[in-house]
């Protein structure tokens, strides 16, 4: 089997299952599977998601629901054990594949290179009086160019010490690949799946980039965007714990003293004071921070035929 969606959720309600569902049945890829991972919802609606596979006529699909709460990292983990392709998606409930031939442009991607952990294009979006609104605020990672010339000191260097994250809704990867470090990660994190890239360029691994729109990332509705309430704040926290980690799992001595500085940077109530410390730690960073990549493809997803 090619490739293995697997889909997260957690306290999800149907149509938000529904809608990413849809945009994964409706792929041309003729060899994928489902794998929906829930986290200890109280309320799974594992009856309606039964019934809209019948009403499919799609049998390929795997449910493991697990009965209590063990953060997104460990919830990947359970879905990615029993997950049968070569390459994997993970996907949240209400994000959704950008178009028809997602699958197979990241299964050709993957198949045909060396990478075992690589991203797409992330289109954001949101519902506005029933509208379907698309939103150039969130770039992760802002600067494209390191990947597109595959300028891999450069890539290390906006990641650990600029962290200009990759997002993890536009991340996939060979199975075993990713396996790997999820189990690496629940080591050191409980939600950050997609710190998986920082531990990947610590270890001298690449990562790949297609420059392809893969996913639409629906804004307002997880606790990443949520900023100041208690999801975030567990982000943010979680966040904090991992770096700590990752300072005693590499002997990294620019690392080190970015992260310790960064760490005392927070505690600065002043907001000029605080940036200035940052950049005078990694004035790199600046030229990140005020950056962003933006590119322009004539070809429409779902959410834009709508």
């Amino acid at each position: 089997m090619k490739f293995s969606i697997i889909l997260l959720t957690y306290e999800s309600a149907f149509d938000k299952i529904k809608v990413t569902l849809d945009s994964v049945l409706a792929q041309t890829n003729d060899s994928f599977e489902v794998v929906i991972c829930d986290d200890g919802s109280k309320s799974f609606p594992k009856d309606d998601i039964v019934s809209y596979f019948e009403e499919k006529s799609f049998s390929n699909y795997k449910l493991v629901v697990n009965e209590v709460n063990k953060g997104t990292i460990k919830n990947c983990i359970s879905g990615i054990e029993v997950a049968a392709g070569e390459c994997v998606k993970l996907i949240g409930a209400g994000d959704l594949l950008y178009d028809e031939e997602t699958v197979n442009n990241m299964y050709d991607y993957l198949h045909n290179s060396e990478y075992g952990i690589a991203f797409g294009l992330m289109k954001s979006f949101y519902q506005e009086e029933g509208k379907y609104c698309f939103s150039d605020s969130i770039f992760a990672p802002r600067l494209l160019k390191p990947y597109q010339e595959r300028d891999d000191k450069t890539i290390k260097r906006n990641l650990l010490m600029c962290r200009d994250y990759i997002s993890g809704a536009s991340l996939f990867g060979k199975r075993g690949f990713i396996e790997k470090y999820l189990h690496k990660m629940s080591q050191i994190a409980v939600y950050l799946e997609d710190y998986m890239t920082l531990l990947v360029v610590l270890d001298g691994e690449k990562i790949g980039y297609l420059e392809e729109y893969v996913v639409y990332y629906e804004l307002f509705s997880g606790v990443s965007t949520k900023k100041g309430s208690e999801g975030n704040k567990r982000l943010q926290k979680d966040s904090e714990n991992a770096w700590n980690e990752i300072i005693k799992l590499y002997d990294d001595k620019k690392l080190r003293r970015n992260i310790l500085a960064r760490q005392k940077a927070d505690k600065i109530n002043s907001k000029l004071l605080r940036n200035f410390y940052r950049l005078f730690h990694c004035p790199s960073a600046l030229y990140v921070r005020n950056k962003h990549s933006v590119v322009k493809k004539d070809k429409k997803g779902f959410l834009e035929r709508k």
